[in-house]
């Protein structure tokens, strides 16, 4: 019998990278006043997301709407690209990074699965040589602008499992490693053949 396929998924926020991408991006971008201020305006919401009476997804959307809405496309790529070259050698994960390494010397498929949005996972990813970013996305409206709400579900949780399911369908046919940190990695890493929280194996 051949020896399946493998692939190696890792989680962006806290595994690849140090800490949560949402807030170092949204810092970056507009600086710690303007952000602590949009939080104040959003505390309702948070306060009711931690009653578990709005979802994470519908929490999180409210929250970059009130950063992020009716910002340029192109702006806010071009935001995510400069990110990247100005924090990249600061946040990311040196072991993270080895591991991910590692996996691409052995010809494994490398796939980022994350809740944050691909535009500032990207730049990483193209500089890391991974083969796939699923993720969450923006949506833009007729004008080129950012409506402030996603254009899909938030990838957190099941929905990862899901996406990864939309483009590797056949579950028996590839062997899978997964790297998660938190909460919403869980079903990731239940659904790996061999799932490690907060640490990095040497495969090779």
């Amino acid at each position: 019998m051949n020896e399946k396929d493998k692939v190696a998924v890792f989680d962006f926020d806290g595994t690849l990278i140090r800490g949560d991408s949402f807030i170092e991006f949204a810092v970056y971008v507009h600086g710690w006043s303007r952000f602590i201020i949009s939080l104040l305006k959003c505390s309702h919401r948070l306060i009711l997301y931690k009653l578990k009476i709005y979802s994470n997804n519908k929490t999180k959307e409210y929250v970059f709407g009130k950063l992020f809405k009716g910002i340029p496309l192109n702006s806010f790529n071009n935001y995510a690209r400069q990110f990247f070259i100005d924090n990249a050698g600061r946040i990311l994960r040196a072991e993270a990074v080895a591991c991910l390494k590692e996996h691409k010397s052995c010809g494994n498929k490398v796939i980022i699965v994350s809740a944050s949005p691909s535009n500032w996972i990207i730049p990483f990813a193209d500089a890391l040589g991974v083969d796939k970013v699923l993720s969450t996305e923006v949506e833009i409206d007729d004008k080129g602008c950012l409506t402030g709400r996603f254009s899909n579900r938030n990838c957190y949780g099941k929905e990862k499992v899901s996406r990864i399911k939309t483009i590797l369908p056949e579950r028996e046919a590839y062997y899978m490693y997964a790297y998660g940190d938190s909460r919403g990695d869980k079903e990731m890493l239940e659904f790996a053949d061999e799932g490690y929280y907060r640490i990095f194996n040497n495969i090779c």
